[in-house]
């Protein structure tokens, strides 16, 4: 437990490397808990076999790819999580089951992971590798539940689909599960832009899978504490469509969060990302739902006006919509964001704490599709 693994990984020989953390054929009496992978030259984390159960893993800026798993791995793990560079790092998963010469060989791969928060290099990045969240090849099979992937370059995920043993059969037979996740930010808005496959998108839409926005508090790849991957969990009515975790096993936590984190930012204190400054604790904007019915998109004169330190910002959107609030100073620079988040309709109420801000006058502005609505404030203090 709480062990950081930096700046490792190397290549022996071709198709021969050392991962950050290499896991082989370990078992389930084996404790494998708060273990951060940083910087490897290579994956973050894989398993070659093994039924090893892990929590609280973390891969962070790794070159290849995050989590790789092969050879009939077999564990369960919750709450793991992938953050990688905006300019290295392959796939987040990349998930095989046998070697090319015994892809029917058995154990099989079935890993059971739930809980993750899988950040790619960001859907602007140069980063050519960084083509999809997850692929599945060589005969894999797994289940990903409850998770949260955003941030990809390209697309969302690929299943192997080849003449013979492929990653397609498990999935047709029961073996490759995906299940209530939420995609956001990778190649567009929905299952048709981000999956170039037909028989994943109708899985994927059969089996609650939503592409919308989760609500982070914060992303950051640099030394500026804005990364903090704790969802807006009260603003976010997907997060209430979850599945249930398997009856009478003791591994499992029974949380009610999609994703890898609830309200404890448990990269605090022990991380890499945490020591350098990469990870930080963002407060929660708490949104109330004030209306469930509106007819057009509002945003109102914030109360009181002017303000110290806080004040109440109401909004209106007609039908679910992806909506920001952020606030502007005087030489227009983006000094807070009140709202980010997907809303049905309704109108909504949310308090604004510039605790932090100098006195003067700001704009606010709501932005949803083409929609933008502006306001001025005062912050007296």
């Amino acid at each position: 437990r709480y062990v950081s693994i930096r700046y490792t990984g190397i290549t022996v020989e071709a198709n021969s490397e050392l991962q950050g953390l290499t896991v082989g054929c370990v078992g389930s009496g084996t404790t494998i808990e708060y273990v951060e992978s940083f910087n490897s030259d290579d994956d973050g984390f894989e398993f070659f076999g093994g039924t090893v159960n892990c929590k609280y893993l973390v891969s962070a800026f790794n070159s290849d790819d995050a989590f790789d798993y092969d050879q009939g791995f077999r564990g369960k793990g919750q709450f793991w999580f992938v953050l990688q560079s905006d300019v290295l790092g392959n796939r987040a998963g990349e998930y095989d089951s046998g070697d090319k010469g015994a892809l029917s060989a058995s154990p099989k791969s079935n890993p059971q992971l739930w809980n993750c928060t899988y950040l790619g290099s960001g859907p602007n990045s140069a980063n050519a590798k960084n083509d999809f969240a997850l692929i599945y090849k060589e005969h894999a099979g797994g289940g990903h539940y409850n998770s949260i992937f955003a941030d990809f370059r390209d697309k969302a995920i690929q299943i192997e689909d080849v003449d013979g043993a492929d990653a397609r059969e498990r999935l047709e037979a029961g073996e490759l599960k995906l299940e209530n996740n939420i995609w956001f930010r990778t190649a567009g808005d929905d299952l048709n832009a981000i999956v170039d496959q037909d028989f994943v998108r109708t899985y994927l839409a059969a089996n609650n899978n939503y592409v919308v926005n989760p609500s982070l508090r914060g992303v950051s790849r640099t030394n500026d504490g804005n990364l903090d991957p704790r969802p807006n969990i009260g603003a976010h009515p997907y997060f209430q469509q979850r599945k249930d975790y398997p009856a009478g096993d003791p591994f499992f936590e029974q949380v009610d969060y999609i994703g890898a984190f609830g309200d404890d930012q448990w990269l605090t204190g022990w991380t890499a990302l945490s020591m350098i400054g990469i990870a930080g604790e963002l407060t929660a904007t708490d949104v109330e739902v004030v209306s469930s019915t509106a007819s057009d998109y509002s945003l109102s004169q914030n109360y009181p006006n002017p303000f110290n330190p806080s004040t109440t910002i109401e909004f209106s959107v007609p039908a679910r919509s992806d909506v920001t609030i952020d606030v502007y100073n005087a030489l227009g620079q983006n000094v807070a964001t009140v709202v980010d988040g997907q809303y049905a309709a309704g109108s909504y109420s949310v308090i604004f704490d510039a605790s932090s801000l100098p006195s003067g006058v700001y704009m606010y502005t709501l932005k949803s599709g083409s929609t933008t609505i502006a306001k001025q404030m005062i912050l007296s203090k």
